[in-house]
């Protein structure tokens, strides 16, 4: 069975989630704002290389393990020592204890 260890949680990231707003004129902007900054276990589950015609491209799947919150979805987006990973895993630590969030590396534009 999963736990949670507090004194593991010692990586600080940001979570982000997309809003949209709208400017002046109406057009609706979307934009990446901080849901919150926690401490998280990380674990870096493979690192592989994925050839492309112009170069390689890191394929870095990392597991985040934080206290529970129940804001956070596939919609957002994880910042950890300048690289954005989206969610790709949502996997619940027993009963609201925790979360393990499974991460991608990916170029955020």
């Amino acid at each position: 069975m999963d736990s949670l260890v507090t004194s593991s949680l010692n990586y600080l990231i940001t979570i982000e989630k997309e809003t949209t707003t709208k400017n002046a004129v109406g057009t609706p902007i979307k934009q990446w704002g901080a849901l919150c900054t926690c401490y998280a276990n990380v674990y870096s589950k493979s690192d592989s290389l994925l050839s492309l015609s112009e170069g390689q491209l890191s394929n870095t799947s990392i597991i985040f393990t934080i206290r529970y919150r129940s804001d956070i979805d596939y919609s957002c987006r994880i910042l950890f020592e300048n690289i954005y990973y989206k969610i790709i895993g949502l996997n619940l630590i027993r009963r609201k204890v925790g979360l393990k969030l499974t991460g991608v590396a990916y170029n955020f534009k």
